[in-house]
């Protein structure tokens, strides 16, 4: 028997057949029974949880490399009050805020990227620190435009448990 497994990989790349899924609900409810096996011609033993699951281990995944890059040609600002500088000086283009970090979140100049929807909450202090290979960390300001849309947008996939919770008729998580 050949054993095949569904594997997500978000934009950038990767060997072997694949199929597009936009991320909406009535999307992964319908791929996983018609769309998947026509598109790999083979049938396709998942269920829309477990895609969901794997999309948001792939978006995770992308989130941290993303932020591992941005770190290392600094291209990010970390801290409150760095963070709050880059703010004040126009240069930040996106808030990541984590979501056991409600000091950071309060700064004047924090919410009114929050207000203006240039903010976007992610992972515990303790995550977003490991993600950027340093202690617990609570807010950091995206200084380039690219990276900001690539982040807000692997942000947005991580959520999809969340935001598609009991679309399957299941209990939200």
């Amino acid at each position: 028997e050949n054993d095949q497994q569904v594997v997500v990989v978000l934009p950038g790349g990767a060997f072997g057949r694949g199929a597009w899924l936009h991320v909406r609900p009535e999307c992964i409810e319908r791929a996983v029974p018609r769309g998947l096996a026509k598109s790999f011609k083979s049938e396709v033993k998942t269920t829309a949880l477990e895609l969901r699951g794997k999309i948001a281990e792939a978006a995770e995944r992308r989130i941290v490399g993303l932020l591992s890059g941005a770190r290392g040609s600094e291209r990010i600002a970390v801290g409150t009050s760095a963070t709050d500088d880059e703010i004040e000086a126009g240069r930040a283009r996106l808030v990541v805020v984590a979501t056991d970090a409600r000091a950071a979140a309060t700064t004047a100049p924090v919410q009114r990227m929050i207000a203006a929807g240039k903010a976007v909450a992610w992972a515990d202090k303790q995550r977003l620190g490991n993600a950027l290979g340093r202690g617990e960390t609570g807010v950091l300001a995206v200084l380039d435009s690219g990276i900001a849309v690539a982040l807000r947008h692997a942000i947005a996939m991580s959520h999809i448990n969340h935001s598609l919770a009991g679309a399957d008729g299941g209990p939200a998580p």
